[in-house]
């Protein structure tokens, strides 16, 4: 099973440290109204990404939040997926409780963020097929944290989601030591930036220009604000942040390459 973690797209709820970057640009609503459009396209690209990639052979679950957002949910997505609410203090026990309810119905599971729709959603596959020979497979994000945990049903813990602190600069780290102490194989799959902020817009909107990914949803978003875009390019913080972000990825771009057979996103 292949579990998407995702919030219900609404209007000054999801993409907010976005917005704030954007808002100084084109005002707070037109920064709302973007950011909220390319929240909408990040999901329907991955979901997109995730059922070319599974067939018909992997179970596509979306834990959504908030509880009551199901039908809504089901609306944008499609009824061909399952949905299941996130539930839980804070976002290691929602995700604990999103893989235990998994493990009652499959062996392995695999739990991904929705912030990386430019990342090959093939390579979700291979984490699923990666715990056949791992206890445990993991894909860093650039900011210190993941955006990709799956585990084989006998290897999973609970405490594998306690005490890290969420958002931190080492929830990468503290959460591979804590497998690795279990005495567990971890696989880890290439890195990728999410978007949190301006500098990974304009980073994604770089490094895809002219690319494969040009004719995604979010790309055609991404690209109908190639003024705001430019403005940040212009910037000098900005601007050094996202070239940062692009050098960082090219290993990872070369890695992909080499793993996938068929045109992806980023094997181009």
């Amino acid at each position: 099973m292949i579990m998407l973690f995702a919030r219900c797209p609404e209007l000054g709820a999801v993409k907010t440290r976005l917005e704030r970057d954007l808002a100084p640009l084109m005002g707070r609503d037109q920064a709302q109204a973007l950011t909220l459009a390319l929240y909408e396209a990040f999901l329907l690209d991955t979901v997109d990404g995730l059922r070319q990639a599974a067939g018909e052979t992997v179970t596509l679950r979306v834990c959504f939040d908030p509880p009551e957002a199901g039908p809504a949910m089901r609306r944008l997505l499609g009824a061909d997926l399952e949905y299941a609410p996130q539930h839980g203090d804070d976002l290691g026990a929602r995700m604990a409780n999103a893989l235990e309810e998994a493990f009652r119905s499959v062996d392995r599971a695999v739990l991904m963020g929705c912030d990386v729709p430019d990342y090959p959603q093939a390579l979700a596959m291979e984490a699923l097929d990666t715990l056949g020979e791992h206890h445990a497979v993991i894909a860093p994000s650039l900011d210190g944290g993941y955006f990709l945990i799956g585990f084989r049903k006998t290897a999973y813990r609970r405490e594998f989601f306690e005490n890290i602190e969420w958002g931190g600069a080492t929830v990468l780290r503290d959460t591979e030591a804590v497998i690795r102490a279990a005495g567990l194989q971890l696989a880890t799959l290439p890195p990728w930036n999410d978007v949190d902020h301006a500098h990974d817009a304009l980073a994604m909107w770089a490094m895809h220009r002219g690319g494969a990914f040009g004719g995604s949803r979010t790309y055609r978003i991404l690209d109908s604000h190639a003024a705001v875009l430019r403005q940040l390019e212009d910037d000098a913080a900005t601007g050094a942040s996202a070239e940062a972000i692009c050098r960082d990825l090219e290993a990872s771009r070369e890695a992909i390459r080499s793993r996938l057979v068929w045109d992806t996103f980023v094997a181009e």
